[in-house]
């Protein structure tokens, strides 16, 4: 008996640590110890229980924890090697969220759920692991391999209602987002609305509901239906003036919402207008300084769309005419060359997919067009050899 005492009281020292685990910010552990701590809980479960209570294992723990092989057969063990299998798949976002994608690309490959009977806690665990899987290659800027693992997910959170409304939105809007960026908006518009007609009928201006509101704005600008923007852009103002700042979600959902508006404001010729939101983006950026890196791609973007849209403005009020011409030029130049030294230096964000593959090859051309003769030509030239290095 005290045997068993001591044993249980070992596997509560091994649940002690790893909730002391899940409760403390991520950036400070590596991925090597987020996986040992999992590794650890896991093989307490495993043969702590297995000792204590005399049981048999069928089936022991790989070396490795079980990571990718599938789970333990034991039904005693299963939880705590489902909490592994989550906690790896913390570790892999993590890293894949502070640009260490080299580092995080070795680890995927081969990283996918066994095809196995499942029971209803397998689900969810495989459901995170091919989310993180597409979330990981969309990073890299690898769309169609996103885009089957969000398949599989988007036919998944159709059949399990047990998956929540969060986790339905985001699946939604991450595959109709590349789509979009790959020009199939209508298959987007589908998905989209059918998943906003859910929403709408709980009668809640949920996250969810923003979010899919946000993505559908997307599919509205590229299809030229500017009005419908211009109704989902007031909506959103008027819903992110009454959201509290605090989530890093909802921070991320308001800066692309106002790049959304900006990009809309452009393809309408409302040049000033679109400065205006440009100009809100890049204090958004700053202000929400733990989403966005200080001198990033978007922080990049925002000054290289801000330049385009001076020239642009120049173009359709002869304002370098104007007496403030000098200074209105210097800002444009200086807005113009930070932003092409910044999007040169920098990979590209796919974390909107229709940025890099649809808006800055559209800037540049615009800025081909133009040639404005106070115009840095070699920062300009290392942008262009930059993009078509991509195949953009």
């Amino acid at each position: 008996m005290v045997w068993l005492v001591y044993k249980l009281v070992s596997l509560a020292h091994a649940r002690l640590v790893l909730y002391t685990f899940f409760t403390t910010d991520l950036d400070s552990y590596t991925f090597e110890e987020i996986t040992f701590i999992v590794e650890y809980v896991a093989q307490k479960q495993e043969f702590l229980y297995c000792e204590a209570l005399e049981t048999t294992v069928e089936e022991g723990v790989p070396e490795n924890g079980g990571f990718g092989h599938g789970f333990p057969v034991n039904p005693i063990t299963r939880p705590f090697s489902s909490l592994a299998e989550t906690g790896r798949n913390m570790a892999l976002e993590s890293e894949a969220g502070v640009d260490n994608k080299s580092k995080v690309d070795h680890r995927v490959y081969g990283w996918e759920p066994e095809k196995r009977i499942q029971s209803p806690m397998d689900q969810p665990v495989d459901f995170k692991k091919l989310s993180s899987l597409s979330k990981i290659h969309q990073s890299t800027g690898q769309l169609e391999q996103a885009k089957s693992y969000l398949h599989v997910c988007y036919n998944a959170i159709r059949r399990n209602s047990r998956l929540g409304e969060l986790d339905r939105s985001q699946i939604t809007c991450r595959l109709c987002d590349i789509l979009c960026a790959q020009e199939f908006c209508s298959d987007a518009r589908k998905k989209i609305e059918a998943e906003i007609n859910t929403s709408a009928a709980r009668g809640k201006c949920t996250a969810s509901l923003r979010r899919l509101k946000v993505s559908l704005m997307e599919v509205d600008i590229l299809e030229g239906k500017f009005e419908q923007a211009f109704l989902a852009a007031h909506w959103l103002k008027l819903a992110f003036d009454s959201v509290s700042s605090a989530d890093v979600g909802e921070q991320r959902l308001h800066v692309r919402s106002v790049i959304a508006s900006s990009r809309l404001f452009h393809y309408q010729f409302r040049y000033d207008d679109a400065i205006r939101e440009w100009e809100e983006a890049c204090s958004l950026v700053r202000k929400y300084r733990h989403c966005f890196k200080p001198e990033g791609f978007l922080y990049g973007l925002i000054q290289f769309s801000i330049s385009v849209a001076r020239i642009r403005a120049d173009s359709t009020t002869n304002r370098a005419y104007s007496t403030a011409s000098k200074s209105w030029c210097a800002d444009t130049k200086q807005s113009f060359d930070n932003g092409c030294v910044i999007l040169t230096r920098e990979d590209p964000d796919y974390w909107i997919p229709t940025i890099p593959k649809i808006w800055v090859p559209y800037l540049m051309s615009v800025m081909e067009s133009a040639e404005p003769t106070w115009a840095s030509t070699n920062v300009f030239s290392s942008l262009r050899q930059r993009y078509s290095s991509l195949g953009f």
